[in-house]
């Protein structure tokens, strides 16, 4: 479930950037940037999963 937490959190972080909500959106691309890193941990080191959560984490806009 933690995955999914993340990407929720990412797409309304999208959503309230493009409505021009950019404090509101910096704050759920935080929720999504923790939860990535909550969930890393659950995967066995160099697994796809494993991959595929960092480079989902390295793609969050720098407004964190």
């Amino acid at each position: 479930p933690g995955w999914f937490v993340a990407k929720n959190a990412r797409r309304i972080g999208d959503l309230l950037n493009e409505e021009g909500r950019k404090d509101e959106a910096a704050a759920a691309y935080r929720e999504s940037a923790e939860a990535y890193d909550k969930v890393l941990g659950e995967y066995k080191e160099g697994s796809i999963e494993q991959k595929t959560i960092l480079q989902e984490r390295e793609t969050l806009p720098s407004t964190l």
